[in-house]
């Protein structure tokens, strides 16, 4: 997404990610080594945009940038640190709410996905020029799925790689009851990687696909009404899910749980999903999720331009120029 910001921002855009460094074998192994190779490399990869007015820093680790920090003080007015598990590492363990909390004193700056609350949730005081909330957009201009949906006759899916942290053998076992207590017009379907999560879905006589391949996931998605998603709070609540998003663009329903990040995915600008609180809500969550099908093709459409690069670029370019005058 950030790249294609540069596309039509004014001012130059730069990326850099922790797939931009090459590291050795044997660094890679070792968990800690690599993540502080990573940061302390930071300022190498940086220096390789030199005429950037502002660089995306994807997939840093808080604690290592802190510690790397004197390193890049020179980068602080042009490197932007995107936040994606960062603030939920940030509420759960104290080294990392610490280490945010003094690179925001030193002046670092960051992008939030969708929302901010996880930052201010934390209280952590920082000035409006050093957090630019921007939405997930899509990097491309997506088409809106045109197959047929029809409320009266459901499908829904739990779809995507499904690590532990997913809950997915919960929903699996939920979604199975709710199939024979619910109306009779309902196919549960379950798309993964995992041969274990296929097999036991098969097992609750649901339907089943593997989507290894990226081909086999897209069409999985595509093949729904509403998407499941059962998230663990420890480790999504305050950050956004790419499933959701990929959705959403496609003109897919989206259930999930009451989280901020989520919550703002689903409901903006317009509503495409429905939030459940408990398992006890899900059932809720389902119908009010069926009830958006019938509109849901113009609710993508909307999804998708409040999420358009080129209509986010002014934002980024305005946001830039006030840290600009300020400075």
């Amino acid at each position: 997404m950030f790249r294609a910001l540069d596309k039509y921002c004014r001012h130059k855009i730069g990326f850099i990610s922790f797939d931009d460094l090459n590291l050795p074998q044997w660094l890679k192994a070792v968990g800690l080594l690599r993540n502080l190779a990573h940061a302390f490399a930071l300022p190498t990869l940086l220096a390789r945009h030199p005429t950037a007015d502002a660089i995306f820093v994807r997939e840093f680790l808080t604690l290592p940038l802190l510690l790397a920090s004197p390193l890049l003080l020179h980068f602080r007015r042009r490197a932007l640190f995107v936040l994606i598990h960062n603030v939920q590492m940030a509420h759960l363990r104290s080294r990392d709410r610490l280490a945010l909390r003094f690179l925001f004193r030193l002046g670092f700056r960051f992008v939030a996905l969708e929302t901010d609350a996880g930052i201010r949730e934390l209280g952590v005081d920082f000035h409006n020029d050093q957090l630019l909330v921007l939405p997930l957009c899509w990097p491309a201009t997506a088409e809106i799925q045109s197959r047929p949906r029809n409320s009266a006759k459901v499908i829904i899916g739990i779809v995507g790689r499904l690590r532990p942290e997913k809950n997915v053998l919960q929903l699996l076992a939920i979604l199975a009851t709710l199939r024979q207590t619910m109306r009779p017009n309902i196919d549960i379907m379950v798309g993964c990687d995992s041969p274990e999560i296929l097999r036991q879905a098969g097992a609750l006589g649901l339907k089943c696909v593997d989507t290894t391949t990226d081909d086999t996931y897209h069409a999985a998605l595509d093949s729904i009404d509403i998407l499941v998603v059962n998230y663990d709070r420890s480790r999504y609540f305050y950050r956004t899910s790419g499933v959701i998003a990929n959705a959403g663009f496609r003109g897919v329903v989206v259930v999930c749980p009451d989280y901020p990040a989520f919550r703002t995915q689903v409901s903006t600008p317009v509503p495409v999903g429905a939030t459940f609180r408990s398992f006890n809500d899900i059932e809720l969550a389902i119908n009010q999720a069926a009830a958006l099908i019938p509109d849901i093709v113009s609710a993508s459409s909307a999804f998708q331009s409040h999420r358009d690069p080129e209509k986010l670029a002014p934002r980024l370019d305005a946001w830039l120029d006030e840290f600009h005058r300020n400075v």
